[in-house]
């Protein structure tokens, strides 16, 4: 199995139902932020050009109009050691250990077992409306918050 060098941002918390079981977004993320230690930036709906007409590599052509439509949170860091282990029991697969340094060394199947543990733990506390969850963002969702709303690829 390929392990990965870094757990990156990874905490994505589809927004489905929020706006109705919460008063603002802002409420969301302060009350999960107060509650878990990580703090979520809420992403907008919007469109952007995903790909390229020249260079990089062919599955990168043509340039791909790409829609997001519904908002969604993204951490604002990276997860931290400290923050891993709290979810997964202790367990910490890095090779550069400290509490706040970014968890390393994990495979997809590890992230994906963090965001359920993480989701059934947050649901538990009341911390996460119905309907929400956490998961891996998807390529789309990665590279559109990346570029923060500009038009430059």
């Amino acid at each position: 199995m390929k392990r990965v060098g870094l757990l990156a941002v990874l905490m994505l918390c589809e927004a489905a139902g929020i706006a109705e079981e919460l008063k603002t977004v802002t409420a969301f993320a302060a009350q999960f932020a107060a509650g878990s230690g990580i703090t979520l930036v809420p992403i907008t709906p919007g469109e952007f050009m995903m790909g390229t007409a020249s260079g990089g590599s062919s599955d990168e052509r043509p340039p791909t109009r790409v829609t997001i439509s519904r908002p969604f949170f993204l951490a604002a860091t990276e997860v931290t050691q400290a923050q891993w282990t709290a979810v997964m029991g202790g367990s910490n697969p890095s090779n550069f250990i400290g509490d706040t340094l970014p968890v390393e060394n994990v495979s997809w199947d590890d992230a994906m077992a963090f965001c359920k543990k993480l989701t059934e733990r947050e649901r538990a506390a009341g911390r996460l409306p119905a309907g929400g969850r956490f998961t891996l963002p998807t390529e789309a969702q990665w590279e559109y918050a990346c570029r923060a709303g500009t038009g430059t690829p």
